[in-house]
């Protein structure tokens, strides 16, 4: 719960670092999509117009023409001046030529509408489509090209490209809430965990001081006391392993007081506190194999015997590899191993060896009398054995 929340609350600090960014980014597509939504701009329609207006112009000598002949007709009607001269010819004597001139006439007016009529047509036809209009559209989607330096026939892959980084910034915002909304969730579960996990580990830290109070009985500090101390961290102070501030704490002399046990013990405490948790969880972590590097540093005698014991009992259950310089504890060993160091030709070489009976004598007489071993060593080093 506490790695999500972490992740999730970097995701939201991402978002509020650049939130001004995307603000003015979702401001300006905004614009952008509208603008471009407004004009609606289809595949093609910029070479379709441009054509259009092309042929529009090489059309429009032609409208002159026709508007001109119109106006001719229209404006002096000829059809009025042939009514007049029929009426002239009704009022005269019904003359045969007269006759044929009213006909001629009446022909004439007959074939004057059909001309009209035609030229009427072709001006509608030649006005359906408004060259202004055309221009107009053709002139607004080349500047909105130049706008967004692109070429107009990319305005419709350019609106739907704007409008899906509109979508993903907008979405963005929208995370930012949901982001909110789950660190809020998290948090309450990882307080509702913390607080069950605090619980659990107080019981446990009990039973623990206990265990470790009996190992330090074996241990020759049986006057000494073991605590484990719990502070209770704020939200903010949150980790993986709960609200729980755990130090451990002891006293090493009657009469003291308990104090951080890396403050008041010395080296030798050190090590036989190490080795007292060890062996009191021992069977929470037991291990094939667990190896101890100095445990017993700082200590001699009889304390340095009973470390020995201790690790000879972890021994029992787990092959038990120590690193030691204390006779005491070499000799509760079932074998041994020698380390040792040589030079040859300007290197040195580190090399080991199991040793026999003998030679486990021998060495553990020289740990006790140094390189010249005496009769006293040798003595003391088959007790230690034994």
């Amino acid at each position: 719960v506490f790695k999500e929340s972490q992740a999730k609350e970097r995701g939201l600090e991402e978002i509020e670092k650049e939130r001004k960014f995307l603000e003015r980014e979702i401001d300006y597509l905004s614009f952008v999509v509208n603008e471009l939504q407004e004009l609606d701009v289809k595949d093609g329609e910029e070479q379709e117009l441009a054509a259009l207006r092309i042929d529009m112009q090489l059309k429009e000598k032609s409208k002159v023409l026709v508007r001109d002949i119109y106006s001719a007709l229209t404006d002096n009607p000829i059809d009025a001046q042939i009514l007049g001269v029929q009426r002239i010819i009704n009022r005269g004597d019904k003359d045969a030529v007269f006759s044929d001139v009213l006909e001629s006439l009446e022909q004439a007016l007959v074939h004057l509408a059909a001309a009209t009529k035609t030229i009427e047509s072709k001006m509608r036809d030649d006005e359906f489509i408004d060259i202004d209009a055309v221009e107009e559209r053709l002139f607004a989607i080349r500047a909105l090209a130049r706008k967004h330096n692109i070429a107009p026939d990319a305005i419709p892959s350019f609106f739907k490209a704007s409008a899906l980084d509109l979508a993903s910034l907008q979405s963005k915002i929208i995370a930012e809430e949901n982001l909110k909304d789950d660190i809020a969730r998290l948090s309450k579960e990882y307080a509702a965990l913390a607080a069950k996990l605090s619980s659990e580990r107080k019981s446990i830290a009990l039973a623990l001081e206990e265990k470790i109070a009996g190992e330090l009985g074996y241990l020759k500090m049986g006057g000494a006391i073991f605590k484990i101390e719990f502070q209770n961290l704020s939200l903010d102070k949150a980790m993986s392993s709960g609200l729980d501030g755990v130090r451990f704490i002891a006293s090493t002399n009657a009469g003291t007081s308990a104090a951080p046990i890396e403050k008041i013990a010395s080296g030798g405490e050190l090590s036989r506190f190490m080795l007292a948790i060890k062996v009191a969880l021992f069977d929470k972590f037991t291990k094939p194999t667990i190896i101890f590097d100095e445990v017993d540093t700082g200590i001699g005698g009889m304390v340095a015997d009973a470390v020995g014991e201790r690790l000879k009992f972890i021994g029992k259950a787990s092959q038990v590899i120590v690193i030691t310089h204390q006779p005491q504890v070499a000799g509760k060993a079932d074998n041994h191993i020698f380390v040792f160091k040589h030079h040859k030709d300007n290197n040195t070489f580190s090399n080991a060896k199991y040793l026999s009976g003998e030679e486990k004598l021998e060495e553990i007489a020289r740990m006790i009398s140094g390189e010249s071993i005496t009769d006293v060593a040798r003595e003391a080093a088959k007790e230690l054995l034994r």
